[in-house]
């Protein structure tokens, strides 16, 4: 009985500690990566809406480009409800690849559970770039567009499979990352590709019929169009590909939690 209650007290203090040691480490990665400069948050939300104001200005008012899936909208809240999904999906990747590599030292000197790294700089990411969204989202509206916040809580259940996959790419970004040093040059390239393979500035209708079997292997495509039905459209069409999104986010992470655990047994081996 005494061991037993040893054991589970043991158990317990490691979990709680586990826990406080990754608020820290969000709070750190909070701190250095958005606060800690001089422009702080205000960059970090200043910089997507000039990047929307340019997509904006070139598509509507240049080639005179008018979605009408939604009505008429306009360009503004479609490219908005599609940019700042992505741009979380994009950094919380790009932050991952060198989320073990950059804390090297603290690796060396302390044992502590690796996954926290990645768990802490995905964390950060999405809580910046969501509260972004919701920002954007009640300018949107107070301008005079229609925006439906009823749907926001079924989209923060596709904001989690969003979050999910991003982890789970993350844990195998990182773990590639220690063994081979050019991953993050390949990512970023790769980013830059996707970002055109992903219904940001269009609509995955416009996508001929006979490739978009294929284009929608691209997760981000399923979830943009997602997040616009809901916010842009009011509704939440529930099919097949909900199944599968949810199926392949947790694949994804689990997958990406497993090659992270084997891989980081040998970290201090190689950083």
């Amino acid at each position: 009985m005494q061991a037993a209650s040893k054991t589970n007290n043991k158990k317990s203090f490691i979990h709680s500690n586990t826990i406080h040691l990754f608020w820290e480490f969000l709070r750190r990665e909070l701190k250095n990566r958005y606060i800690g400069s001089s422009a702080g948050v205000l960059w970090v939300f200043f910089q997507p809406v000039l990047k929307l104001l340019i997509y904006s200005f070139v598509f509507s008012v240049i080639f005179r480009i008018r979605f009408t899936q939604f009505g008429n909208e306009g360009f503004l809240p479609f490219v908005a409800v599609g940019l700042w999904p992505w741009l979380a999906f994009s950094e919380a990747l790009q932050r991952s690849v060198s989320a073990v590599q950059s804390h090297a030292n603290l690796i060396k000197k302390i044992k502590f559970p690796h996954q926290i790294l990645v768990f802490s700089s995905v964390s950060a990411v999405y809580l910046i770039h969501l509260s972004g969204l919701l920002l954007v989202l009640l300018i949107l509206m107070l301008m005079g567009y229609t925006i439906h916040f009823a749907m926001l809580p079924v989209l923060l259940i596709y904001f989690l499979m969003q979050i999910l996959i991003s982890l789970g790419l993350g844990f195998i970004l990182a773990s590639f990352q220690v063994f081979l040093k050019d991953v993050s040059q390949i990512v970023t390239s790769t980013m830059m590709l996707m970002f055109y393979l992903s219904p940001v500035l269009y609509s995955v209708n416009q996508v001929p019929e006979q490739y978009r079997q294929f284009y929608l292997l691209n997760p981000m495509a399923f979830l943009i169009e997602q997040y616009r039905q809901l916010v842009m459209g009011g509704t939440w069409p529930v099919h097949q590909l909900d199944i599968i999104a949810v199926a392949a986010s947790l694949f994804v992470f689990f997958i990406g939690y497993l090659i992270f655990g084997r891989c980081s047994r040998r970290f201090e081996e190689f950083i």
